[in-house]
């Protein structure tokens, strides 16, 4: 087996295991959990049961709340921000492979010079691609918020609940 086709074997692994990662963490987030918070028990021996709640509650006053509208609008902006990240795990992992490729080529060059300019243009790439992840991370969460409000104002027919918000100081977000 010669250098190129193991060093493609080696990327084609470590792509398959994040996306089996990804896929391994949405699959676990989707598993109903039992709670007494959401309608189950956690006492030993009893099975969760799932209560229906269509109803509405009352909150500040005269203001009633459709507890299922809201329901379903976080639902919606949950699995769209679970996406979000899902797709960021891709592409960072895709940079990361591409990062790791063009370096080793770089460093299998015999002329120094050419070696340089191949591996500033590695880190180059890598810092692109990853500006372009993070961008795209930042622009769906947004996204995903926003039609997360319009859903509460419009259907719900309230206004997003303060702690509903998405936080102005990037909690929840990453720096690198």
């Amino acid at each position: 087996m010669n250098m190129k086709s193991s060093q493609l074997s080696i990327t084609s692994k470590i792509t398959l295991a994040a996306i089996i990662g990804v896929c391994a963490s949405m699959i676990l987030l989707s598993v109903p959990q039992s709670s007494s918070a959401h309608g189950g028990t956690t006492e030993p021996g009893h099975h969760a049961k799932k209560t229906e709640r269509t109803s509405t509650t009352t909150s500040k006053g005269d203001k009633t709340v459709d507890a299922t509208c809201m329901q379903t609008a976080a639902d919606a902006r949950e699995d769209s921000l679970q996406s979000s990240w899902a797709s960021f795990t891709a592409d960072i992992t895709t940079a990361l492979g591409a990062r790791k490729a063009a370096l080793h080529d770089a460093w299998g060059l015999s002329d120094l010079a050419s070696q340089k300019a191949a591996s500033v243009k590695a880190w180059k790439d890598w810092k692109t691609a990853s500006k372009a992840a993070h961008t795209e991370l930042r622009s769906d969460r947004k996204t995903s918020w926003d039609a997360f409000k319009k859903t509460v104002k419009d259907t719900c027919k309230v206004s997003t609940p303060k702690e509903e918000g998405l936080e102005k100081d990037g909690s929840g977000s990453i720096s690198l």
